[in-house]
């Protein structure tokens, strides 16, 4: 498989933030993509930028 960053959203897809059972991709955590040969790093983020910081039991 040709790393991509397509590839990579693809397999962060299937990881999901423990509290809000949503994979990190369509909660918008993962951001900067980079790719270098075999080689790639991203960044995220602990919080959807819309989302309170507060939880409610």
């Amino acid at each position: 498989m040709q790393l991509t960053a397509e590839s990579i959203r693809k397999s962060l897809s299937k990881v999901q933030d423990p509290d809000l059972k949503r994979d990190l991709v369509t909660l918008g955590m993962i951001q900067g993509i980079h790719i270098e040969g075999k080689k790639s790093e991203f960044q995220s983020s602990p919080h959807h930028p819309g989302m309170s910081t507060q939880r409610s039991n």
